[in-house]
Parts: structure tokens; C-alpha cells; sequence
């Protein structure tokens, strides 16, 4: 792959964070979760569904990437920690803080509940709390804070199983994250017409639906960064795969073909060079997107809390607010976190001892 901001990955991840955003303007103001891409497709994809899947792709198959330059399991932890808790801790702690405002009971009440406590730490071990006891209880979406942090636990379970790359052959990484696709392919569609309500059962805080579902697009990115022929992917053969996703929505069969074709229309459209300009503001507001993914759904409630919106104006105003809260979280924290996991893990030079 090319050098960052030389590609489309950081301004593809950032239209996902405001896809979700999209989709979920709508449960949160009392409409059904039929955005209108859903309705199109006949309920086989939504931008929500988009969005995550297109995530957990980009993830596989970067650190996938990653892993190659870790060269050991020690490393390869310590940098995905450092990639998600700086900026989940701080969003939680600021909606701890602020929680207290819309919080019907009094600040002493608020002191004494137990509920903002476990809410920041139930989460940072990746156990979903989605909200907190008399906070935004009368809104349409009532009781849920962030209902966006759920699907951070699916990516550090994908994480833990990642290294096991590192103690193979290289020669060998690509049949093994291909056999993960297979496996989780045909796991899921026999349960799907056969087992049903296995893929309901849960695991931690982790549903056997999603872990299979988001694990194959995981597998799928990560089959991709070592398959030599996808080094660069020529924009003819990016177009038939787009077409081919376009017709299989057309007559029903994509949910057959997703983890194939979805894949690498996601990677082949991260790979393009952006115009010039586009460069240029990428690399003055850096990787917002996870930042986004954080805040969206906090200030959407708030939103609703204190406004009452419908969808489109919810839509346009979270936009406009999470967008530069992105901002100030890559700046503020998440890139000042892994600069100084860089400093800590940069080799220190050996000072030449006397005899």
C-alpha cells in the first residue's frame, strides 16, 4: 500500500463514522431503523451496516499490515491498547462528568449512584453498560448513552486471535486468515438456515451472530494484506466488483456473496489516490474517525435530550458537532498516546562503556 494520505483510508473511515450517524438518527428520534438505503436494498445492507463491516475490513486488513512490522506479540498489544483506550477512556470520563446535567435525580444523588462508576468501568473492559440509571430515560431511544462502543468489543476479541500469525511462517499467514473466512462463511450460513438461535448466545459480552458476521470481514481485509496480488488493485477490476456488488443487491443475493465482494470494494477504494487538495486536509485533521465513531451518539441523545429534532436536522447537527470533536480527540489524545508508546518502544542507543 501506499504511504498514508496517499490513499483514501482515512477519508473512507471518515464517511463511515457519519454513515452510522445516519442510520442511527433514526431509532433515536422514534423511527423505525429502515434508513433509506435499507429500503432500497430490500433490507439487505443499511449505511449503519456499511459503515461497521467497512470498518472491521480496513481494521483486518491494516493490522494485519501492522503485524508484520510488530515482529513480536508484546508489541503488537501494547499498540492496539494504545490505539483504543486513551480514546475510549476519555469519552467515557466526559460523559460521567456531563451525565449529571440531564440526570433527573440531584448532584448528590448522582455522587451516590452507583450506575456512572460501572459505566466507565464495565466498558473499558469491553462489557457493554450502554447507559447510566436516570439518564435520558424519557428520550425515544431511552436509557443508552453510547450505543456505538458495543462493536469495539468484537475488534479486541479479533485482535487477540490476530498474533497467532505472528508465531507462523509468513509463507503460511495467508491460507490460515482465509481459512478463518471459510470457517466463519459457512458457520454462519448454517446457522442462519438451520441453527438460528445459536447465533444468539453470548459469549462475554459477545454474540455469536456478530463475532462470525464481523469476523469474516475481519478475515477478509486480513486475507488481503498478504495476498500478493492485491498489492495494488487496477481500477477496471475494482469497477466489475462494484458492478457485481450493484446487481447482486438488484436481484438478492449479496448477503451470499458479501464477504468476497464487499472486501475488496472497500480495499480497492481505500488504495486510490485522492485529488491533491484532499491530501492536504487529511493531513491537517488527521484520523477523526474513531473520534467520531465516540462522540456521535452521546451528542445525538444530547441532541434529542435538549431539541427534540427530527432525523434530518439530528443528522446534520451531530455532523456538524462530532466532527470537530474527532478532531480534538486524534489531537488531543489518541495521537499523543501513540507518539509516546512510539518514544517508548524506539530502541535506545547503547552508550559505549569505559574499560
Amino acid at each position: 500500500m501506499t504511504v498514508r494520505h496517499h490513499n483514501s483510508f482515512d477519508l473512507l473511515r471518515i464517511a463511515f463514522a457519519l454513515f452510522v450517524i445516519i442510520t442511527h438518527a433514526y431509532p433515536l428520534t422514534g423511527m423505525p431503523e429502515l434508513d433509506w438505503l435499507k429500503q432500497i436494498t430490500w433490507g439487505q445492507i443499511s449505511f449503519s451496516n456499511l459503515a461497521v463491516s467497512g470498518f472491521f475490513i480496513i481494521s483486518g486488513f491494516l493490522v494485519t499490515k501492522s503485524s508484520y512490522r510488530s515482529g513480536n506479540v508484546f508489541t503488537f498489544y501494547i499498540k492496539r491498547i494504545a490505539r483504543i483506550y486513551p480514546g475510549l477512556f476519555i469519552v467515557l470520563l466526559i460523559t460521567v462528568l456531563l451525565a449529571c446535567i440531564p440526570y433527573t435525580g440531584t448532584l448528590s444523588q448522582y455522587v451516590h449512584n452507583h450506575s456512572p462508576r460501572s459505566y466507565v468501568i464495565s466498558n473499558l473492559m469491553l462489557s457493554l453498560q450502554p447507559g447510566i440509571d436516570g439518564v435520558f430515560e424519557q428520550l425515544p431511544y431511552a436509557k443508552v448513552i453510547n450505543g456505538s462502543i458495543w462493536t469495539i468489543a468484537y475488534e479486541a476479541c479479533f485482535y487477540l486471535i490476530l498474533p497467532v500469525l505472528l508465531l507462523l511462517p509468513k509463507k503460511v499467514w495467508k491460507y490460515v486468515t482465509g481459512a478463518v473466512l471459510i470457517f466463519c462463511y459457512f458457520t454462519f450460513l448454517y446457522c442462519v438456515f438451520n441453527r438460528p438461535l445459536v447465533l444468539q448466545k453470548m459469549v462475554y459480552s459477545l454474540q455469536l451472530y456478530f463475532v462470525l458476521n464481523y469476523g469474516a470481514y475481519f478475515a477478509a481485509g486480513a486475507t488481503l494484506a498478504v495476498l500478493p496480488v492485491f498489492t495494488h488493485l487496477t481500477k477496471p477490476v475494482l469497477l466489475i466488483f462494484i458492478v457485481l456488488m450493484v446487481v447482486s443487491l438488484g436481484f438478492k443475493f449479496y448477503p451470499f456473496i458479501q464477504y468476497v465482494v464487499y472486501p475488496v470494494v472497500v480495499l480497492g477504494i481505500g488504495d486510490l489516490e485522492p485529488p491533491q487538495w484532499v491530501q492536504r486536509v487529511l493531513k491537517k485533521t488527521g484520523d477523526i474517525s474513531y473520534g467520531i465513531y465516540l462522540y456521535a451518539f452521546p451528542v445525538q441523545q444530547t441532541l434529542m435530550f435538549y431539541f427534540g429534532l427530527t432525523y434530518l436536522p439530528l443528522m446534520f447537527w451531530t455532523a456538524v458537532v462530532a466532527l470537530p470533536l474527532g478532531y480534538c480527540s486524534w489531537h488531543l489524545v489518541e495521537k499523543r498516546a501513540m507518539h509516546a508508546l512510539n518514544r517508548y518502544l524506539k530502541p535506545k542507543p547503547q552508550v559505549a562503556r569505559g574499560i
